[in-house]
This record gives C-alpha cells, structure tokens and sequence, in this order.
C-alpha cells in the first residue's frame, strides 16, 4: 500500500472550528444531542468539508488542545459519532441534510 492509497482509505481531518449544540433542532436533531461537540472540518490534502458530532468531553479536550498548541489540530476518527457534508453555511438543497452515524461506540483515540 502506497501512502497516497492509505491516505485515501484513512484520509486525516483538521479541526478548523469547535462550538457546543445549544439548539440541536436548529441544525436538524433531537434533544438528546444538546450539549455535543460539533467540529467543522476539512479533509487533508483537500476542500471537502464537515460538520463532525462529537462527545462533550472530547470537544472540551480538543478545544484546551488548539489553544495550548496555538494551531491546527487533528481529529481521531474513532472520536466522530456523526457526520454532515459541508459546514452550516453550506447546507442547503445542493447538501444532504442527514447525519450520517459513525463511530457511535467508538475508542476515543
């Protein structure tokens, strides 16, 4: 397997912005996601962008992380629960407008 392969398989996301849900029916989920982390992202290497669920705590983590580090950080994929193309500003007709599960039990690497 050649790097450009893996990378294509396991592609690396950067973290360009951490906020918390304070209204999940705003961006079109149940109650129980109140609270969450929401990450937008984009792939590394290219201009796919994300909106990345995460739990409370790991975005709480990233967010100390970012600022101690002063710079862009990483995600862990197996910290991702769910997952919409695009950031907010981008959703529309042209977008999905479903989460996508991912790790849901997922090792917060």
């Amino acid at each position: 397997m050649t790097a450009e392969s893996d990378q294509q398989e396991n592609p690396n996301y950067d973290i360009h912005s951490i906020s918390f849900i304070d209204n999940p029916k705003g961006v079109g989920l149940p109650n129980e996601f109140l609270g969450m982390g929401m990450l937008l992202i984009t792939q590394q290497g290219s201009d796919q962008r994300g909106t990345v669920l995460v739990d409370h705590d790991y975005a709480v983590t990233a967010l100390t992380a970012r600022k101690e580090l002063e710079g862009m950080i990483s995600l862990a994929a197996t910290a991702a629960r769910w997952l919409r193309l695009g950031w907010p500003e981008d959703w529309g007709p042209d977008l999905p407008s479903t989460w996508a599960p991912l790790y849901l039990e997922g090792i917060q690497a």
